[in-house]
């Protein structure tokens, strides 16, 4: 019986010896749910800007002939957002810039002043929107009485030339441009929520 005793303590010892620890519970609230892992961001070709597409602008510096002279800049801002398909892709008051490619004051003799001035780009999201064909044609609600100086106005590849006895564009006077080429952005909406998405997931 002494050496039975002996043998069953032995077994006991190693089978102790040989048993794997066990692992503690896991509690099913630490185990991700399928509903906690954020959808998947689901991005789309929007929104194509065909090329020809009309802008309305507003001065924000005074352009004047007998002030300005050639390969000075200036400033313009979008007046209205650009909307295509219902979606704002470029807010209003995205800044511009042009520059006067020719400036003549007026002189003796009847000679009248001259002035001509291309708009170049659009800046927003950090790239350079190309636009051109200036027009003083954008009359809804703008009193034009600010250009009755101006006698001549032209429209040609590089920009609008304006003769008159001083010609003066003063800020906040309105016009139209176009847009250069196609193009394709998102969405402002669209824009703004992909840093929130970002965050989140950085926080799983």
């Amino acid at each position: 019986m002494r050496n039975c005793g002996l043998v069953f303590l032995a077994l006991a010892a190693s089978a102790t010896a040989n048993a794997q620890p066990v692992s503690p519970d896991v509690s099913l609230a630490q185990v991700p749910t399928t509903s906690e892992v954020p959808p998947p961001v689901v991005t789309t070709a929007c929104c194509v800007v065909p090329a020809s597409t009309g802008i309305v602008i507003e001065f924000l510096d005074t352009v004047n002939s007998q002030a300005n002279k050639i390969g000075d800049k200036f400033r313009f801002k979008l007046q209205k957002p650009l909307i295509i398909d219902g979606e704002e892709l470029i807010p209003a008051g995205a800044e511009g810039s042009g520059d006067v490619i020719h400036a003549a004051k007026s002189r003796f003799g009847g000679k009248p002043g001259e002035l001509l001035m291309a708009v170049r780009y659009i800046t927003h999201d950090g790239q350079q929107i190309p636009v051109r064909g200036l027009r003083f044609d954008y009359t809804q609600g703008q009193d034009q009485g600010n250009l009755a100086a101006a006698i001549n106005v032209a429209v040609g590849p590089l920009g609008m030339f304006i003769t008159g006895g001083e010609v003066n564009v003063p800020a906040g006077t309105l016009a139209t441009a176009k847009i250069t080429k196609e193009m394709v952005l998102p969405p402002l909406k669209a824009a703004a929520a992909a840093p929130q998405i970002v965050q989140q997931e950085s926080k799983q």
